[in-house]
């Protein structure tokens, strides 16, 4: 065989046509066709890319990994709101107590079905607006309603709202052993606490009378997701759990 300095010209293919037949010469173009001086073998056969068919193997195998974890990602995000939204409606309980203790004031956490969960903290001086509002230590004498002059809201938080739209909140007087709950949910929840660290609380809008069970509010999206439990104490000290 004559060997060419131009391996991929016209003229060295005329010369392998004259010594190579059939499947040898075939090979041996395809060879030339793809040789590229200073690179190896090897380093050539890596060069070529990928055909279409690996691309698109690839592309259902992401689509299908994605189609799965989906589904998954939502549903934790859904926990992860109602997780939030318990963790809401206890920080209010243990801020209520707390103010109560430090300001020397009744303060008071009533829940509604329309408002949600609201902080009051009762006032003196709410008439006169020259005056400052001195705290009020009793629970029975301030007037809680929203529009009231003898009471001021310090918060309010509402779990069917924003990005908790869709959350369902129900509240039960006490529990059964920390195991359940005992009749059926409740319209509304009065919750207050003195400055001597007790606790008193009502049920839609009645009298209020010492605390003696463990009031309950279950947080939850819907039937597949989990339920959230806000279990308030005597003491005030609101934590929360999951539904076993």
């Amino acid at each position: 065989m004559v060997e060419s300095s131009n391996p991929a010209g016209h003229q060295n293919k005329a010369v392998n046509a004259v010594y190579f037949k059939g499947p040898a010469l075939a090979w041996l173009n395809a060879v030339e066709s793809n040789y590229r001086p200073g690179e190896s073998t090897d380093q050539q056969s890596w060069s070529r890319g990928f055909t279409l068919v690996e691309l698109m193997v690839v592309v259902v195998i992401i689509t299908v990994l994605s189609a799965l974890a989906i589904p998954s990602i939502l549903r934790q995000m859904r926990d992860r709101r109602t997780r939030q939204a318990a963790e809401e409606i206890a920080s209010v309980y243990r801020q209520a107590r707390l103010r109560a203790l430090g300001r020397g004031a009744a303060v008071m956490v009533r829940f509604t079905a329309a408002n949600g969960f609201e902080m009051r903290e009762a006032v003196l001086g709410g008439n006169d607006p020259a005056c400052a509002r001195l705290p009020v230590t009793s629970c029975t004498t301030a007037n809680w309603g929203t529009t009231s002059t003898t009471s001021q809201r310090i918060t309010q938080f509402n779990p069917t709202s924003g990005v908790y739209a869709g959350i369902t909140t129900s509240v039960f007087a006490s529990t059964n052993g920390g195991t359940g709950t005992v009749g059926s949910s409740l319209t509304g929840l009065d919750i207050c606490f003195t400055p001597m660290g007790r606790s008193l609380f009502g049920i839609d809008g009645g009298a209020l009378s010492p605390m003696t069970g463990v009031p309950l509010i279950t947080v939850q999206r819907d039937a597949a997701s989990l339920t959230r439990l806000v279990v308030i104490p005597p003491n005030g000290l609101a934590r929360t759990d999951v539904s076993q």
